[in-house]
């Protein structure tokens, strides 16, 4: 038993005293700490090995507060102190220690019923891995088998590296190959061939493999789940070649849709919708991405299409579009520089359960999307780093 297949939000001492009883060993995707570790140069180091062996692998959990006898966990060891000034501390030392950073981490601390805490870390898998430890001049990597982590020698680690850039660069490529086929006019539906559009692609990590497929029957029974930007469901769903796809207009194709969605057979989401003309308000634009991409992973993952999944973000033709911050700002809105903008890709670890969770990995994207108005970063996060953007449970059109 492994902790993976549930969001870590919804991890709770129960699932954690069912790791006990199923006597769940360490392995590939687990590991029990009885304490936390300590701020000398040694455990510092330590943490960080642990974490990265978990993200140069298959990612995995780090469950801090539980005993263990030879890899099974026995019981529990709570940490009684300030639990959300050690996770930050853990985030601020993986944040710190490592290179490249860690895309996704998370946290989570769950009370135990004689008081105190265990922290879970969630380690995502790499998307631009591998990543090694920098702190202190380490340079040093780390992987995981079954049996713990280990440091590859030459041979793994250049297959290491090989595989994340090969990962990365067949993910961007697709999406690149997408937009351009979207652009010449050869969208799996017509769509408005005047305004600009926002092309978003969720894509599970092992999408691209050359043996994916999930089967037809789970395509078809998530795709009532997969709504169009800015829309409650998606209408007329159809299968074709790729898969399947719905728009969002009542009249069917070959009617011009204002957005669609297709689902591939490889798990991979394609949303695109048309902006329809005026000034653009970003944080608008910010609620369509998040609420999407958050759907689209938690119903991927309802359909046995695991996470991670790597969200990549287009805006196009949108050389005559014109933005501004917020519903109701009064500033001037700033006129487009470019035609396409090409946002940085990121990484979903889990499949979110709602948009507070979905917000924070998507920050980069939320960031560079406020900066077309003029700002800094998004205004949708406080102090603490929690997305605190109100998203109606039904969106307008855009």
């Amino acid at each position: 038993m492994a902790l993976t297949n549930i969001p870590l939000s919804e991890v709770t001492h129960a699932h954690l005293d069912r790791l006990i009883a199923t006597e769940a060993a360490e392995s590939l995707h687990i590991e029990y700490k009885s304490q936390t570790y300590g701020g000398n140069d040694e455990q510092r180091k330590e943490f960080l090995a642990d974490i990265s062996s978990f993200a140069n692998t298959q990612g995995g959990d780090l469950v801090i507060g539980m005993t263990a006898a030879r890899g099974v966990p026995t019981g529990f060891h709570a940490f009684t102190g300030d639990s959300d000034s050690e996770r930050l501390r853990l985030e601020n030392m993986a944040r710190d220690g490592l290179e490249p950073r860690i895309s996704g981490l998370q946290t989570r601390a769950i009370a135990m019923a004689s008081g105190g805490v265990a922290i879970v870390v969630r380690v995502p898998r790499g998307l631009h891995g591998p990543h090694r430890i920098i702190y202190r001049g380490s340079n040093r990597f780390w992987m995981r088998s079954s049996a713990g982590k280990f440091e590859p020698n030459v041979e793994e680690l250049r297959q290491l590296f090989t595989a994340g850039a090969q990962r990365r660069e067949r993910i961007l490529a697709f999406h690149q190959a997408r937009v351009r086929r979207i652009l010449a006019g050869k969208a799996p539906v017509p769509i408005s061939k005047e305004h600009a559009l926002l092309i978003m692609h969720v894509v599970p990590f092992n999408a691209l493999d050359a043996t994916n497929a999930v089967p037809s029957r789970n395509l078809s029974v998530m795709m009532p789940d997969l709504p169009p930007m800015a829309s409650s469901r998606p209408r007329h769903v159809v299968a074709n070649f790729e898969g399947f796809v719905g728009g969002s207009n009542a009249e069917p194709p070959p009617a011009e849709q204002r957005a669609y969605v297709q689902l591939f057979r490889n798990g991979t989401v394609e949303s695109v919708a048309a902006l329809l003309g005026g000034v653009q308000r970003t944080m608008n634009l910010e609620g369509f991405i998040v609420r999407s991409a958050g759907l689209y992973a938690n119903t991927l993952n309802a359909g046995d299409v695991g996470p991670p999944y790597v969200v990549v973000l287009s805006l196009v033709r949108a050389s005559d579009a014109s933005f501004v911050t917020g519903q109701y700002t009064s500033a001037t809105p700033v006129p487009s520089d470019r035609d396409d903008y090409h946002f940085p890709e990121v990484v979903l670890p889990t499949a979110p359960t709602n948009d507070a969770e979905t917000g924070p990995p998507l920050r980069p994207i939320l960031d560079h999307l406020a900066s077309l108005a003029g700002e800094a970063g998004t205004p949708t996060f406080d102090g603490s780093g929690e997305y605190t953007l109100k998203i109606p449970p039904r969106y307008s059109t855009p």
